[in-house]
Order: structure tokens, then C-alpha cells, then sequence
């Protein structure tokens, strides 16, 4: 399979109200994942399983005919490769251990938590590209079984109730670890919001052949979590009791990184934690510290040392708005910058704040200002939210956050408005002179200097539309000019002017915005298609 394209998705559940809505209340094609059926019983399940193969499939435990368990012992006695997800209103843990017993990747009781299993979903995707691409690179990864993975996912999220247990796991499949002090740390590398799949997996191949020279005289263990962050558990001590310096360990590694690439990398090291069932936090301080690279200092490598333990002051959770409001009110841009250069002043109690903590107060201030206006249909949560939480930069968030607040006053319709912004001009301009291209958000997005999910959000909050219904709007209004213009030019022609290489692709989309084909609307305007 290729990386770029969907992985496919099958739902099996004998109520239809779940059946219905698991497969269209959450946006499956936005996070790369295609339907492609449902099922009402396991006979109807395996018949799509055989003839779709699809890569996932969700699946109740109870059901007429054939139940989950079932279809899950024929598609394996057949050797059917398919990873599957076991729901059941069901709390009897005989179920899910039969289930794992079966080879499912998780167990997940009624009534579901959608973003919990929407987050599994994805993460088993990741899994199955990675896997995709696993006879072209897994002697460079050394990755030595899925079992191994499994291990040390659990490990991580701190699954295993005593350290018995996690010992049976490293006899069994031979690692290098043992009941004695350790420290995770995890390497980052910072994504590219144009890189490609392939380029992704040879840098964490790259990285991991660079930690593991330097780790060679260790006892460590490693964990690809994801195609950009590699983990890794080094014991304390080694052999001759002789101490690991981690922070000289990641200097080496950075060094190495910096010289012979360009990969931009970020090291984190969480606490020392004495025995393996402290695995968890461990891992969550190496993130949390690295989180703090959200200030953009010259620091590549972050432990503890740089973590923030002081309370916020009671001023910075307690600003009075009602300045704020009758500017947004009146439209006031200068006013409403000013307010968010104090509001971030105030945020600022100590150099860096946590990171969380910024972000958290942003969300909140957006969420108090919408209630206030009453605005809550103009943005949606997941419009403020999800922004907020993958920019990148402290100075990013800023400029969001005033960009924001002066698109609220602009849709106050109070006061007189300014020119137009020259961001949103210099995507316009982008957009008018590649109209025979193929437009994507993140080449605009480059064009202006901002990242695709800040461009496409800041493009949204300043014009009112999605980035991509305004790029069809635009094309579709040049395609009708076209016509208009040169009623002689053929629709192939024309499609060609506005970057579609289809014509079909160009039909169905002129059709969907005007209502008419593109030959009607010649005919209609009283000229010759």
C-alpha cells in the first residue's frame, strides 16, 4: 500500500444506530480512512472481509449468527490479514481476553468514547503504513517483532500491574532490560508540513542508525511511536557500574544530527525512574519537557531543569474583559492589540510559563468572548481548539490570537474596516496567477510564511470561508469568465485553464457550484458549447 493513500475501514454491529453512527459521525476520510461497508451480523462482516480485505475492522462481540468472536476465529483460521477492534455493551473480562487471545488490537465497552476510539484508529494507522514499508527498511530499524512493540507500548501506559509481570515480558522476548534505575527519552524530529511519508520514514531510519551507534556500550531498548519521534529506555546504570550522562549522550547524538543533515531534532529526557513500572512517567516528563520548545530558544535538548513548578498568580486568570469587549464591540483593532499585548504579558509570570498553561488560558479567553457575543455558531470549538493546540511557537500564538479577536470584531459589523489584510491580498494574488495549477492550502501557506494548519485557520477567521471552497469558488467564477469571453474554447480547454487535468473531475465540481454543466451554461447564456 502506498502511504499517502486511505487505509479502509469496515463496521459490524447488529444495531444500526451504531452501525449509522460510527460510520458518519466522525469525518473517517479527513484522517485518511475509507469505509468500505458496514455489516449487521459476522456472515455479512467475513463476505466483506473476503471480497474488501479491509484493514480494520470494528466489530460488537454479540451478534446473530455469527458474533464477533467468530468472525474473528474464521478470518484468522483463514489467515485473512485484518486488525480488529472489539466493542460490547459487555463488562465480563472472559470477552475481551478471548478477544486478545484472537489477536484484537483493542477492547472497548459500550457506550463508546468516540475520540478514544477515533485515537486508536489512527494510531493503528500509523502502524499499518509503518508495517507497509517494513520489507524496505527493517534491517535498518532493528525492529525486532510486533510483539516487542506491544511491550513497550504497555510499558508506557503504565499497563502492567507488578514488575513479575514486566519481567516474564523481557525473559520471553530476550530484551535488554532489567529492574534497575532508568531514564526515556525521546527524540523529535520537528515535522515538515510538506514532507512526504517516505521522506518521514527515512529520517526516524537515519535517526535511529545515529542513537544506536551511540548507544552501543548500553542496555537500552527502542520504540518508533510514531513515523517523527523515536523513544528509547537506557538503564542507569550499565555494566561495571559505570553511570550514563544522558545530557552528554544527546549532545553527541544532536551534534551528529546537526552535522550530517538537515533534520531538525529536539531531544527530551524524562526523570530517573527507579524500577520499569515507572516507564509512564518517565515518558510523560521527557514530553512534557520537550514541550517547551514552544518558546523557540536555542535549546535542542530539554530535562527537567527546564520545567516551570510555580503557580500562576491569581492576576493572570482574572483579567477584566469588558475593555476587550467594547472594543471587539466597536471594532477597535489597536485597542484589542493592546489588550492582547497586556494579556500575554500577564500570562508571562516567569520567562516560560508551561506551555499547557498558555494555551489552556487562549482557549479559555476564546471560549468566555464567544459566550459573550453569542457567537458561538460563527466558530466552532474544534475551529479554536485545534489550532490553538498545534501551533507551534509562542509568537504564532500571539499573532493567532489577535488575528482572531479582530475577526470577532469584524463580524460585529460595528465601526469602519481597514484595508484589506495583506496576507489574505498575497493569497488572493497566489491564487488569481496559478489559476491553470493545481492550488494546495500549503503552498499558499509558504508563499505567505505561515504554516498550513495557522494558514488555513487565519484564512478561515479573516474571509469567512474555507480555504478550499474559496479556491473552487474563484476557479469556477475564472471558468465561467472563460466561457463568457470565448464561447468557441472547448470545456476541455477550459478545464485545463483552471487546473483541473480531469474533465470529468472539472464537470462534477461546475456542476455542484452553478447547478448546470458547463455546456448548459453556455447554452443557457446563449452561446455555443
Amino acid at each position: 500500500m502506498d502511504a499517502n493513500k486511505n487505509i479502509t475501514l469496515l463496521i459490524a454491529d447488529d444495531e444500526a444506530t451504531i452501525r449509522n453512527g460510527l460510520s458518519t459521525v466522525v469525518p473517517w476520510e479527513q484522517f485518511g480512512i475509507t469505509i468500505v461497508g458496514t455489516a449487521e451480523d459476522g456472515r455479512e462482516a467475513y463476505e466483506i472481509i473476503k471480497s474488501s480485505n479491509p484493514d480494520i475492522v470494528i466489530t460488537d462481540i454479540r451478534m446473530p449468527g455469527m458474533d464477533g468472536l467468530q468472525l474473528m476465529e474464521r478470518v484468522k483460521n483463514e489467515k485473512l490479514h485484518t486488525n480488529f477492534i472489539i466493542l460490547s455493551g459487555y463488562g465480563d473480562f472472559k470477552y475481551a481476553q478471548k478477544a486478545i487471545q484472537l489477536g484484537a488490537k483493542n477492547y472497548f465497552l459500550k457506550p463508546i468514547k468516540i475520540d478514544e476510539l477515533v485515537t486508536e484508529i489512527r494510531q493503528q494507522k500509523e502502524e499499518i503504513l509503518q508495517s507497509n514499508h517494513i520489507h524496505s527498511y527493517s534491517a535498518y530499524l532493528n525492529v525486532k517483532s510486533e510483539p516487542k512493540e506491544k511491550f513497550l507500548k504497555r510499558l508506557l501506559k503504565n499497563e502492567f500491574y507488578s514488575y513479575d509481570e514486566i519481567k516474564d515480558e523481557i525473559r520471553r522476548l530476550e530484551l535488554k532490560l532489567n529492574d534497575s534505575p532508568f531514564r526515556v527519552m525521546v527524540f523529535s524530529i520537528q515535522g515538515k508540513e510538506d514532507g512526504e511519508k517516505e521522506d518521514e520514514f527515512q529520517q526516524i531510519n537515519y535517526l535511529m542508525d545515529i542513537v544506536s551507534e551511540e548507544l552501543q556500550e548500553t542496555r537500552y531498548e527502542f520504540l518508533i511511536s510514531s513515523s517523527s519521534e523515536l523513544l528509547t529506555i537506557i538503564h542507569t546504570m550499565q555494566p561495571g557500574d559505570l553511570p550514563v550522562n544522558y545530557r552528554f549522550l544527546a549532545v553527541r547524538c544532536l551534534k551528529r544530527v546537526n552535522r550530517d543533515s538537515t533534520m531538525d531534532l529536539t531531544i527530551g529526557i524524562g526523570k530517573e525512574g527507579a524500577s520499569l513500572t515507572d516507564c509512564s512517567n518517565s515518558y510523560k516528563t521527557a514530553l512534557m519537557c520537550l514541550s517547551y520548545s514552544f518558546y523557540e530558544t536555542d535549546h535542542r535538548i530539554f530535562d527537567e531543569s527546564i520545567l516551570c513548578t510555580a503557580p500562576p498568580p491569581a492576576a493572570a486568570n482574572q483579567m477584566d474583559y469588558n475593555n476587550l469587549m467594547y472594543s471587539i464591540a466597536m471594532n477597535r483593532t489597536e485597542q484589542i492589540r493592546e489588550f492582547c499585548r497586556e494579556y500575554f504579558s500577564q500570562l508571562l509570570y516567569v520567562p516560560m510559563p508551561p506551555p499547557n498553561y498558555i494555551r489552556g488560558m487562549c482557549i479559555y479567553l476564546i471560549t468566555d468572548i464567544q459566550k459573550e457575543l453569542g457567537s458561538g455558531k460563527e466558530f466552532s470549538q474544534a475551529e479554536v481548539i485545534l489550532p490553538i493546540n498545534t501551533i507551534r511557537s509562542f509568537e504564532e500564538l500571539k499573532a493567532y490570537m489577535e488575528d482572531f479577536l479582530e475577526a470577532c470584531a469584524g463580524k460585529q459589523g460595528s465601526g469602519e474596516n481597514g484595508p484589506k489584510n495583506q496576507i489574505i491580498q498575497a493569497a488572493e494574488y497566489y491564487i488569481k496567477s496559478h489559476m491553470g495549477e493545481k492550488i494546495l492550502a500549503k503552498d499558499v501557506a509558504r508563499h505567505v510564511n505561515l504554516s498550513d494548519v495557522y494558514f488555513t485557520s487565519y484564512f478561515k477567521l479573516k474571509t469567512g470561508i474555507n480555504f478550499r471552497d474559496y479556491v473552487i469558488r474563484i476557479k469556477m467564477d475564472h471558468a465561467k469568465g472563460l466561457m463568457e469571453r470565448m464561447p468557441d474554447m472547448p470545456v476541455a480547454e477550459v478545464a485545463a485553464a483552471t487546473g483541473y487535468d480531469d474533465y470529468r473531475s472539472f464537470y462534477r465540481v461546475f456542476k455542484q457550484n452553478t447547478g448546470v454543466s458547463p455546456s448548459d451554461y453556455n447554452r443557457n447564456s446563449g452561446k455555443t458549447p
